[in-house]
């Protein structure tokens, strides 16, 4: 966006798991997206077997002052185990 700095304000997460302080945020107008590889960026869902919704609800109890709250909360349908050829008869809500 226009008001979007052209270099990020904050660094890269630091993958060091030693690492006692670090700074996180991300800067306006740019994304902070997470590869598999990082460290807990999974959830065990062995055995689990039917359609389930992941949802990310983000300030939950309204402890940011927001001019929009819409965009608070977001999810993913997905049949279990994964097949994309019966992820389809799930439903979307």
């Amino acid at each position: 966006g226009p008001h979007s700095p052209v270099e990020p304000v904050y660094p890269a997460c630091s993958q060091n798991p030693r690492e006692r302080k670090v700074t996180l945020g991300t800067s306006v107008g740019w994304s902070d997206i997470y590869p598999s590889s990082y460290d807990d960026q999974w959830i065990d869902v062995t055995g689990l077997n039917g359609c389930f919704a992941y949802v990310l609800r983000l300030d939950p109890v309204n402890l940011f002052h927001e001019t929009d709250r819409k965009n608070n909360v977001s999810q993913r349908i997905v049949r279990l185990p994964w097949r994309p050829e019966h992820n389809k008869r799930c439903p979307r809500r």
